[in-house]
């Protein structure tokens, strides 16, 4: 162990798209992690890497691709309010998202 206790434990990436409720369940998360579509700091992740504060996610559910910096790494289900304190959207992706909606 480190010696930072105030730094938040690392927690598995499927776990965590629970948490901040990208997906309903575990096992959807564990799937749409080994189908590939999510990314951790630019690399394919497995369901077991774990993230960070401070990493960056690219997740794609259907036709949404999300790129989001984590900002909270708990590992239970909250409501959502609390789970959208987890994560932040990088600026790149909220510019790119405005765009398009103003087209």
């Amino acid at each position: 162990m480190s010696g930072m206790q105030d730094a938040p434990e690392p927690v598995r990436v499927d776990k965590w798209l629970w948490a901040a409720r990208f997906v309903k369940n575990r096992a959807l998360a564990v799937e749409l992690v080994k189908g590939g579509h999510v990314d951790v700091n630019g690399h394919k992740a497995k369901p077991s890497k774990e993230i960070r504060a401070g990493d960056r996610l690219q997740i794609t559910l259907g036709e949404a691709c999300h790129r989001i910096v984590v900002v909270g790494t708990e590992g239970r289900r909250g409501p959502a309010s609390q789970a959208a304190l987890m994560y932040r959207e990088t600026a790149e992706h909220r510019a790119e998202r405005e765009r398009l909606a103003a087209e």
